[in-house]
């Protein structure tokens, strides 16, 4: 929860306009954002997508969140790989981005093992929670996964 950009919901209509929110990134040509579910009884456990798609440039920003009692099960490595697969074949980009609060160690490390590169800090680059955080920014470029394949 400490690195979270928004406050924990409280009520189902926040979770509802989110659920909106998400599903118009792709009506609009603004992103994707696909629900990770269990495939067992399809219990839907997290998120993952891609927004702030620049057509021009090649680029959108990852974002991801997992439900904490399935970290370290390979859900998200295997949700992750199968969007970047969609990203680099069917969004035709050349470069995905990866904004991550300071300090969300966690996450530095999986966007690492996933061949993301650490750019640099954004200083006090979003309002979140309260105040300004500094944001670490990743990428992976076209060619570095495809030298992963």
């Amino acid at each position: 929860v400490e690195h979270l950009v928004l406050d924990p919901f409280t009520e189902i209509r926040q979770t509802e306009a989110m659920i909106s929110l998400l599903q118009e990134l792709h009506t609009s040509g603004e992103g994707i954002r696909w629900a990770i579910t269990l495939l067992t009884d399809g219990t839907p456990v997290g998120t993952c997508g891609f927004h702030n798609w620049k057509k021009e440039h090649g680029r959108a920003e990852l974002g991801y969140e997992l439900d904490s009692r399935m970290w370290r099960q390979g859900y998200m490595s295997e949700a992750v790989s199968a969007a970047l697969e969609y990203a680099f074949d069917t969004m035709a980009l050349n470069r995905i981005e990866a904004l991550v609060t300071a300090g969300n160690e966690r996450s530095r490390r999986f966007l690492e093992k996933t061949g993301f590169t650490l750019e640099g800090t954004l200083r006090q680059y979003e309002l979140a929670r309260g105040s300004h955080q500094d944001q670490w920014m990743f990428s992976l470029l076209r060619e570095e996964r495809a030298g992963r394949s």
